[in-house]
């Protein structure tokens, strides 16, 4: 139950920022908006097991299968082929394995 809280959490705390982001500065069209949203949501639900590592047993794991998971959904907005989607999962996945990595690199002020 503690996953999915730090995951809800992280969900949308990232998707608002993004969104505000996207708002501000972009002046987006509904597309745009919603990529930006979905995007944020993204990077939120990465980020929760780093934020929040006693509520994950297995946070590699649920990175990767976020990954997996959020890489059909980019496939299917777009409305890509078979081979897209399978190629957006598989990128998903490998952004899931090495987002500890990434995090750890970005600077945040």
């Amino acid at each position: 139950m503690k996953e999915l809280r730090a995951s809800a959490i992280g969900i949308l705390i990232g998707a608002t920022m993004f969104a505000v982001l996207c708002f501000i500065f972009d002046a987006p069209s509904k597309e745009h908006f919603m990529f930006a949203t979905f995007l944020g949501g993204f990077s939120g639900l990465l980020a929760a097991p780093e934020i929040s590592p006693e509520s994950y047993k297995y946070p590699t794991i649920f990175q990767v299968v976020s990954g997996i998971g959020v890489g059909a959904c980019v496939g299917l907005f777009f409305e890509a082929s078979n081979e897209y989607v399978l190629g957006l999962c598989i990128l998903g996945a490998v952004i899931g394995f090495f987002a500890k990595y990434f995090l750890h690199a970005v600077q945040i002020p």
